[in-house]
């Protein structure tokens, strides 16, 4: 029975042979368009094929006797590359482009290293006696994506997305610092009592740690605070996925790689998302297709964070010039580099697909996906 593809999470109808006998399909089909006097014809099966009925004479048709018994079936489109290669071995092909609106919310720890600080001038400074004890991001995308099929078991696509959200910041210093008095520490010391001069209930220092307490970077003692800095850009995306079938089990691996622009600072490097899935298939009434899969994710973000922060109201800035605020420079990278995924795809037909996406069933990143997606 001919099945359609999943859009968007696995490739059509794929036999996990196809990617190594594609280059052996497209020269059959030019030997058969070559000569006519091909009278046997090897074909890869469709899924859940015997063995044995991989080679079968061809069926006499009007006009040629020696034709493949998919040669009726004509892909008129320009992709994939190969598309009618796949057609005559008996697979069913995607629509090849695609569009897909996703919303995705994704919370997770960061761990902060190589922080250089700045007063009146760039951020050369180096620094040491703060501790982020905790700096776990939560943000959410609106994205637009589009994607075509460019092989039969290979999708190329791109993104474009909206970030906003915040940033829960733990920051502290063990007792026993010995910090230097100069015009960055100062400027430093002066910027966290003013953020704790409005905020007392978020700071707390001396021995006991006591609320309503101001810290002093200076006097050896220890201190921490509680802060929530806001967060605005739009991140890009390119990326390439494998994917493929046997019977009703179907595997995806996408590779992405995305780059951040934030509002307020400069952002150098960034992310490397690998997401190996495999997941079965299941065929619903009125030809509608329910997919249910699982897999891991590998995300890596290295990126190198600079521009202007206010101390006082513990916000990004691009004014240099206003009380309290500080140039930085820090390396930033997610602390958890593996998570669990659990996921489904429903589809209603070619044209239309949605999904749901959750990771975070091992690790501590959290992130959900909600997607619909179109095809043409």
């Amino acid at each position: 029975m001919s099945r359609r593809p999943l859009s968007g999470f696995a490739n059509l109808k794929h036999g996990v042979s196809l990617i190594s006998t594609y280059l052996t399909s497209a020269l059959f089909s030019i030997a058969y368009a070559a000569s006519s006097q091909i009278g046997e014809v090897t074909t890869v099966p469709k899924a859940g094929t015997p063995q044995s009925a991989q080679t079968t004479q061809a069926k006499p048709t009007s006009g040629n006797p020696n034709r493949p018994a998919n040669s009726d079936k004509v892909w008129d489109r320009i992709l994939p590359i190969g598309g009618q290669v796949a057609i005559y071995n008996g697979y069913d092909l995607p629509l090849p482009f695609g569009v897909s609106f996703l919303y995705s919310y994704i919370e997770q720890d960061q761990t902060i290293s190589d922080m250089k600080i700045g007063y009146g001038g760039p951020a050369n400074v180096d620094i040491d006696f703060l501790s982020f004890d905790r700096f776990r991001s939560k943000t959410n995308t609106p994205q637009l994506k589009l994607d075509a099929w460019v092989l039969p078991f290979l999708n190329v696509f791109a993104t474009v997305g909206r970030i906003k959200g915040t940033i829960d910041i733990k920051m502290s210093m063990p007792k026993g610092s010995v910090v230097t008095s100069d015009p960055v520490t100062n400027a430093i010391n002066d910027g966290i009592q003013a953020y704790c001069a409005k905020n007392p209930v978020k700071c707390r220092a001396g021995s006991a740690l006591k609320p309503d307490t101001p810290p002093d970077i200076f006097n050896g003692e220890p201190w921490r605070l509680n802060a929530e800095a806001e967060i605005e850009g739009y991140n890009y995306s390119l990326g390439a996925m494998l994917a493929g079938a046997s019977g009703d089990w179907f595997y995806t691996m996408p590779v992405v790689y995305t780059q951040t622009n934030m509002k307020k600072t400069n952002v150098s490097g960034g992310t490397l998302n690998i997401q190996p899935r495999v997941g079965y298939n299941f065929e619903l009434n009125h030809g509608l297709e329910l997919a249910l899969y699982t897999g891991a994710s590998y995300m890596d973000s290295n990126q190198t964070i600079s521009g202007g922060f206010n101390l006082e109201t513990m916000e990004s800035t691009q004014d240099f010039d206003a009380p309290h605020t500080i140039a930085f420079e820090v390396h930033q990278e997610n602390s958890e580099k593996w998570a669990g995924i659990l996921g489904a795809n429903f589809t209603v037909n070619k044209h239309l697909s949605a999904a749901m996406e959750y990771t975070g069933v091992v690790g501590d990143r959290r992130q959900l996906i909600i997607m619909v997606n179109g095809r043409f």
